[in-house]
């Protein structure tokens, strides 16, 4: 059997595109207190109680632990502050998820 080297590009990108979703990041808004937070997957938002977001992503979800994760602040108030945004991270690293990105929109 001979695959052409355009044969292989091409079934390398249709295997790769069936798997694109599960490649986009996993969005988790923090409200103000961080009691509450949402999670976002496949445009449909969750609220979640953001003491048990890593279980939920884990064993709900069931979120690969190598999918990146994306944490931000719910808008951007006066009454946010970093140890909320880093409390929630660090619940979701203790699940065992590798890639939690923090992003500090707005915050000082």
């Amino acid at each position: 059997m001979r695959l052409s080297i355009f044969g292989l590009i091409a079934s390398t990108s249709t295997f790769l595109g069936c798997n694109a979703a599960n490649q986009v990041p996993v969005t988790v808004a923090v409200y103000p207190g961080a009691q509450n937070c949402t999670v976002k997957l496949d445009d449909v938002e969750q609220p979640v109680a953001c003491a048990a977001m890593g279980k939920h992503l884990l064993e709900q979800l069931k979120i690969p632990v190598e999918r990146q994760i994306d944490v931000s602040m719910f808008r951007m108030e006066k009454s946010h502050n970093e140890k909320d945004i880093d409390a929630v991270a660090e619940v979701i690293r203790a699940a065992g998820y590798k890639d939690v990105k923090v992003w500090r929109f707005g915050l000082e």
